[in-house]
């Protein structure tokens, strides 16, 4: 077998190949050997049904299946002597026919990855936010489980509506004069305050008393899920039947326990702090991470191959799906214009593998690789985390595959403390 490497572009080779005479014969008298025992033909016992006769019946499709192994077969030999760093598939520009005692003769074309050296990466300049968690965060997070444990009773001592009160009410509703679909609703509880009818907020319950009616005009969503009612100016009239209030638990050892957050109110502002700090530190990296990439593409131009943009906005289509999923979601429901989506994807997509290209071309100009006390940190981590032994953790990373991922995770993120460390960081 011959073959030649012509660059197309920086990103895009054409591989010339010619496979000889003898392997061309050798790869048809083994596809007809394989037909004789497949086919079944009246008169003759399967594998010896004589070559002339599957000739006359199976030419054509056995000739254009030899071209075809004879591609993929001779591909790969070519990546693997060409040394080639391929990202796509290969594009054969005409399959030849095959011409007995000829050579076989094809052209293939095939994306690369890039060779880039990547330049002007110290001095990045970087915004980010500040992403401080202070008493006042903890202690509004505090309140948010507080109230996630509230108990909803009657309110006593008064009979007129105050804002931000419960309100049990009946309503009976009427476009132009007449009824609709879901216009009557009974016992129904809103919360007293601004906001929309369909979301259960309504504010003109406000100085209502227990017992008494009151009529509004409402315009239902132009969205709304009865079309009937879409986008429609409705009246609304409303009764008073009962007032409500949320009794909120104390903030103690008690609520700690429910919300599992420990045993002592102490230990769940330790826990819950924790948590916030964490979350602050990874909204922070992110942004970090974002800034720099940006930054850095600016700097440096080079082709990226369509083939790992298609595949970055795969694995985003993909990653939603899956997400979707997990919260009971069925996508296939949704009507989804999988085309339009692909297309707002591509844009993030071609950001997130033009960075990853750059981001390796500086950790290879830097020289920067985790060390095995890294990765072993990384590996205690994991299994500290997610509650499971150190050693079921470090077998699961003993599989290449896995170790390689972990790997240039870990390459990335420090090459992204490396270039942070070199960057012009304003914080806002």
């Amino acid at each position: 077998m011959k073959s030649s490497i012509e660059t197309v572009s920086p990103v895009e080779r054409k591989i010339h190949v010619e496979v000889e005479p003898e392997r061309v014969l050798a790869e048809l008298d083994t596809a007809y050997r394989t037909l004789s025992r497949q086919v079944k033909i009246e008169g003759f016992r399967p594998g010896k049904v004589p070559r002339h006769i599957l000739e006359r019946r199976f030419k054509a499709q056995v000739e254009a299946d030899v071209a075809q192994t004879l591609v993929e077969r001779t591909y790969r030999d070519v990546i693997v002597e060409q040394k080639l760093d391929v990202v796509s598939s290969p594009t054969v520009d005409a399959l030849p026919m095959l011409k007995l005692g000829e050579p076989f003769k094809y052209d293939a074309r095939v994306e690369v990855r890039p060779v880039i050296t990547a330049k002007d990466y110290t001095g990045l300049s970087v915004k980010r936010g500040k992403h401080e968690v202070t008493a006042k965060t903890v202690d509004e997070e505090i309140e948010k489980v507080q109230k996630s444990f509230a108990q909803t009773v009657p309110l006593t001592g008064r009979d007129v509506a105050q804002k931000d009160d419960l309100a049990v009410i009946d309503f009976d509703a009427t476009i132009d004069g007449q009824p609709f679909q879901g216009n009557k609703g009974e016992n129904t509880t809103v919360e007293v305050t601004e906001g929309d009818f369909v979301r259960g907020e309504v504010g003109q319950v406000e100085g209502m008393k227990v017992g008494s009616e009151k009529t509004i005009d409402y315009t239902f969503p132009a969205d709304f899920r009865i079309k009937q009612a879409a986008g429609k100016l409705a009246k609304i009239t409303l009764k008073l039947k009962e007032l409500k209030t949320k009794q909120l638990p104390k903030i103690d050892d008690e609520l700690a326990k429910d919300a599992n957050l420990g045993t002592t109110a102490a230990e769940m502002r330790e826990k819950i702090e924790a948590a916030l700090k964490a979350n602050a530190k990874a909204e922070k990296d992110r942004e970090t991470r974002t800034a720099l990439v940006q930054a850095l593409i600016a700097k440096n131009a080079f082709d990226c191959p369509k083939a790992m943009i298609e595949r970055g906005i795969d694995a985003m289509v993909e990653g939603g799906v899956e997400r979707m999923a997990q919260q009971g979601i069925d996508v296939r429901q949704l009507g989804l214009d999988l085309g339009k989506l692909r297309e707002e994807l591509r844009g993030k997509a071609e950001e997130e593998v033009r960075g990853a290209l750059l981001l390796e071309a500086v950790a290879k100009q830097e020289k920067v690789e985790p060390t095995e006390a890294e990765i072993d940190k990384r590996l205690e981590e994991m299994a500290k985390e997610n509650e499971v032994p150190l050693e079921r953790v470090r077998d699961l990373f003993k599989r290449p595959e896995r170790r390689e991922g972990l790997v240039i995770r870990l390459r990335e993120e420090k090459t992204i403390a490396f270039l942070e460390s070199k960057a012009k960081v304003e914080e806002t």
